[in-house]
């Protein structure tokens, strides 16, 4: 007999990333009662599932392995299984971080650092994002050195403001920033750009030409007088 956690959550809007800070942060709860946490991305809606694969596939495992790789068909009738949340608790949330935190002070952090790189643990990529990811990065990267990575958020961050999310900087301080390192680190040879926006990636691709290494995701263009993406 075995004491499962499954972790669970009904949400339709958060991308993958912070889906799996919230899950990551019930594993180390989960860790703590000696229990086994399995994530449920099956039976809750998200939208994540492959057409016509609406809660037929856990689509937590599209991206990943279980934190301790048992599955939801590992489970047996005379198992103990308590239902959790994606978010508990808030204590642990890999979004704390102490980077902006004085050195002076950052001592008195490091427990907090030791959780993080714990509840990283938790975190396997499947093998077939993990066949995606080197199969992409030879595409694109291949044999290139000296790349300058620049992430940037667009759409409705800098148009609608979004509540609560991070004030995103003016594209031309982007590009000044750009510059000044291309500037300082003259062995700099491309430009990886990673952006959901496509009027900042043409912006950028217009003003940095082939240096711009194009990693092909899909890409929106947002439109002010309707509430959505186009």
């Amino acid at each position: 007999m075995k004491n499962f956690y499954i972790i669970c959550k009904e949400n339709v809007a958060s991308g993958i990333g912070v889906l799996a800070c919230d899950a990551l942060c019930s594993c180390m709860y989960a860790k703590t009662k000696n229990l086994i946490p399995i994530i449920d991305m099956q039976h809750y809606s998200n939208q994540y599932f492959r057409k016509n694969r609406v809660f037929k596939d856990n689509a937590w495992e599209y991206f990943f392995e279980q934190p301790y790789k048992y599955t939801l068909k590992d489970i047996k009738e005379d198992d103990n299984v308590i239902i959790g949340n994606f978010s508990e608790p808030k204590e642990n949330n890999l979004f704390f971080t102490t980077d902006w935190i004085p050195v002076s002070q950052r001592n008195e952090n490091k427990k907090k650092r030791q959780e993080k790189e714990e509840l990283k643990s938790f975190l396997s990529f499947s093998k077939h994002t993990n066949d995606y990811i080197q199969k992409t990065y030879k595409k694109i990267i291949g044999n290139k050195k000296n790349i300058l990575g620049v992430l940037l958020r667009g759409t409705d961050y800098t148009e609608r403001r979004t509540y609560k999310e991070h004030i995103q900087p003016k594209l031309s301080k982007v590009i000044k920033k750009i510059k000044e390192y291309q500037k300082k680190y003259p062995e700099i040879e491309y430009i990886y750009l990673a952006t959901e926006d496509l009027n900042l990636f043409n912006k950028l691709k217009k003003e940095f030409g082939h240096k711009l290494l194009d990693n092909n995701q899909k890409r929106y263009s947002y439109d002010k007088e309707k509430p959505f993406l186009l």
